[in-house]
């Protein structure tokens, strides 16, 4: 507060500032806490916009058999993929420009359902039936019925 002494009649009056300068100082903060939440903006928009797991050889998912599962997102956050609500081995995984990848092995036979997710967004899911056993030949699998 700014004071002025009237030297008329002595007595000292506290008059407070002028109000453009409470707003100046009012304009100021609340451009001060914009700036601040446009800067953590890209965190809040961070969102899986699709799913992919590779297709098998054969079309047929096996145990024991590698997949891709790839993700592309809208931001630069970890990206943690999951197995039936169970993170996924090598998960959370970093995005490479817009993609992030990981290898995925069935650890049984039935439903899965493959996430991918970034924080804070929603997951981008997609189910896959795994129906075989897989055998490792060194450059294939190759899932039997069984």
């Amino acid at each position: 507060m700014s004071m002025l002494i009237h030297e008329s009649d002595g007595n000292a009056l506290v008059e407070p500032r002028r109000r453009g300068a409470r707003l100046g100082v009012v304009g100021t903060a609340f451009a001060s806490i914009a700036a601040v939440v446009a800067l953590a903006a890209p965190h809040a928009t961070a969102a899986v916009t699709s799913l992919y797991v590779a297709p098998p050889m054969g079309g047929r998912y096996g145990v024991g058999c590698s997949y891709t599962v790839t993700a592309t997102v809208t931001s630069f956050l970890p990206v943690e993929f999951r197995d039936n609500g169970r993170v996924i081995p090598g998960s959370p995984r970093a995005p490479f420009g817009n993609t992030a990848t990981v290898q995925w092995y069935p650890m049984y036979r039935g439903s899965h359902l493959i996430q991918a997710l970034q924080f804070p967004g929603y997951p981008r899911s997609q189910w896959i039936q795994v129906t075989g056993t897989g055998v490792n030949t060194g450059t294939s699998c190759i899932v039997l019925p069984f």
